[in-house]
């Protein structure tokens, strides 16, 4: 019974996972929104003006949005699983027919890739300038993206190191280790980029702020992936262990996600100008920030197929549809 359902009800789970995640956060943003209904009763200047039906009213839409958002969900997984997404997982989870399917989508994913950088590039440097950081703000259609992706390439390797355990498929193993490299790189280049836009602002290059201190944890754990999975030569083993290190170490990615609103004003950090259902961003400038996001996320998915491409060949070397593959390239 299970084993015929087994990808719904891992879907039904993950969903109830984010519905929990989603009602603490909108918890945490009523919580925010009564603050500010506090504040504005003591004369606080410059908060904006809510009212308590408003702040009733968010929770309850949120609330609502949110069930309504998980019947939707099971709604087309009832409809499309079965036909269509279990075929494409069995598929994608044998090394022969994952190489043979991603070399299909890899130049429509760099054509994806390029179409959206170069708009988004183009909409971020002719959107007006910010009213008080003026043209340096331009630095976050590269920074915001770049610390996206540093937590959404662990997020995926969280995803597979479950399934690698669970279902124990090689594929799941072949995606953990090739999405180490790049998600360190990404999270890297976030942290120079953070650097670059908060020394003109903050006046320092670095400030051990939560966000940016678990920022750089992150890396620290994309490194130790990388050095645990090196120090084995069974893959098989390096490949288990490697799983279990990422599990444990994805409560990280909360931290970095709500460390702004746990802190409040005392973080040095400012407030995220884009979340789920909101932006405090002018639509010229948002816009293009989302493209890039875009942009960012195929780039990822692009390098990610071609790294595991690479790994399948090296880890089904003996395997004749390589010796067919490598022979026709040849």
């Amino acid at each position: 019974m299970f084993a015929k359902h087994w990808g719904k009800l891992s879907i039904t789970l993950l969903l109830i996972l984010f519905s929990v995640l989603k009602t603490i956060d909108y918890t945490e943003k009523n919580a925010e929104l009564e603050d500010v209904l506090v504040k504005q009763t003591q004369g606080y200047p410059y908060v904006y003006q809510t009212t308590m039906g408003e702040v009733v009213e968010f929770s309850a839409l949120n609330l609502v949005s949110n069930f309504l958002l998980m019947v939707g969900v099971m709604v087309v997984l009832g409809l499309f699983s079965d036909r269509y997404l279990v075929p494409l997982f069995n598929k994608l989870s044998s090394p022969k027919h994952y190489y043979r399917m991603t070399g299909k989508w890899l130049p429509y994913l760099w054509v994806i890739t390029l179409t959206l950088m170069v708009y988004g590039l183009y909409g971020g440097f002719t959107a007006p300038a910010e009213k008080y950081q003026g043209e340096v703000y331009r630095i976050i259609y590269i920074h915001v993206p770049l610390a996206w992706l540093s937590m959404m390439a662990y997020m995926v390797m969280a995803v597979a190191a479950f399934v690698s355990i669970v279902w124990r498929i090689k594929m799941a193993d072949v995606v953990l280790i090739s999405c180490a490299p790049i998600g360190a790189i990404f999270t890297f280049l976030a942290l120079v980029t953070g650097a670059v836009w908060g020394y003109p602002t903050w006046g320092t290059w670095w400030t051990w702020d939560l966000r940016l201190t678990s920022e750089l944890v992150l890396l620290f754990i994309y490194l130790g992936i990388i050095a645990l999975y090196s120090t084995y030569e069974d893959k098989r083993t390096a490949s288990r262990a490697v799983a279990v290190l990422t599990l444990v170490c994805v409560v990280n990615i909360p931290i970095i996600h709500y460390s702004i609103q746990w802190l409040g004003d005392k973080t040095l950090h400012q407030a995220n100008s884009v979340s789920v259902g909101k932006s405090s961003m002018d639509v010229s400038m948002l816009i293009p920030l989302l493209v890039m996001s875009f942009a960012f996320k195929f780039l990822f998915a692009a390098i990610v197929i071609m790294r595991s491409r690479s790994e399948v060949l090296l880890r089904e070397s003996n395997s004749r549809w390589v010796e067919g593959v490598l022979g026709v390239e040849k």
